[in-house]
């Protein structure tokens, strides 16, 4: 995964969460959380307990990513994001987590008044595991 993909993966990721992208330029995000997503990425257990527990005001976090060290304006802090980061990393969990299914539309060509007709798609992924004295594993996915 290049750094260019890493940028449209926060972009998109952040963006479908409801979050709010302040400032970026094509070497950086800066990201308002919301409050799911505050309590999802930045380990913050005993703030929100506390929060919850007296009726306060949430304040929820804004991070701000480096993907380009070279087009991030110069003195800018915040994490740098690349492959092999535990940030990274903990997003991709927190996508797997999220995002359970998937609502895939077939993209038709536009025909002025004239109604088309959209198919429904069932795309399913299946694990199927057999044990006995040796186990046998058999990954398949369907789609009708």
């Amino acid at each position: 995964m290049q750094q260019a993909e890493i940028y449209e993966f926060l972009e998109e990721y952040f963006n479908n969460n409801q979050c709010e992208i302040v400032d970026r330029s094509p070497g950086h995000l800066k990201v308002q959380l919301t409050i799911d997503m505050d309590k999802e990425l930045m380990n913050r257990p005993f703030y929100w307990h506390y929060l919850e527990k007296t009726g306060g005001i949430p304040n929820p976090a804004s991070i701000t990513f480096i993907t380009n060290k070279e087009k991030a304006p110069e003195g800018l802090k915040g994490e740098f994001i690349h492959f092999g980061s535990p940030r990274l990393h903990q997003l991709f969990q927190s996508t797997k987590k999220l995002a359970g299914f998937v609502r895939l539309y077939e993209k038709t060509p536009v025909m002025p008044n004239k109604q088309t007709s959209l198919f429904p798609w069932l795309l399913v992924n299946i694990k199927i595991s057999y044990e006995c004295d040796t186990k046998k594993k058999i990954a398949f996915v369907h789609m009708a």
